[in-house]
């Protein structure tokens, strides 16, 4: 998708990109991140943060698995293109990185019988594999989080 198609993409009330998944919406994303940090001066990163705080906004009032686990992949693939040379912003995605995984284990993750019965096994394979992704680039501590 080039960017002209990203920036022509229909809104919803809240000015958020109407995309049907998560999947799409970190390839899309990360799309957008990449050309305003290498081309356009970081001249989109209001607009990408004001999406990303209510994505979070939305989210945290979700508590499906399978959807988290998409808002994750999400928020990895734009904490990982985003310049962190805009320490606020780039901060503010980490953070909101952190605090969803954290939320996500707490619901669904018990340390000593591990992720709670019923939970799609595609959704928790994804979920272990963000954090993963997350730990070796040192988003967060592979002591306290990495899955074997």
């Amino acid at each position: 998708m080039t960017i002209d198609e990203i920036k022509a993409l229909p809104r919803d009330k809240d000015g958020v990109f109407e995309i049907d998944s998560f999947d799409k919406a970190a390839e899309i994303f990360a799309t957008y991140i990449s050309y305003e940090t290498n081309e356009n001066k970081k001249a989109g990163y209001p607009d990408i943060m004001a999406q990303m705080r209510t994505l979070c906004a939305r989210m945290s009032e979700n508590k499906d698995f399978s959807e988290n686990t998409g808002f994750l992949k999400l928020l990895l693939s734009a904490v990982s293109v985003f310049s962190p040379e805009i320490y606020e912003n780039y901060r503010e995605l980490l953070d909101m990185f952190r605090t969803k995984v954290k939320e996500v284990l707490l619901i669904y993750y018990d340390n000593e019988k591990g992720f709670k019965e019923g939970l799609d096994a595609s959704a928790v394979s994804a979920f272990k594999d963000v954090v993963n992704e997350a730990c070796k680039k040192d988003l967060l501590l592979a002591e306290k989080y990495m899955f074997a």
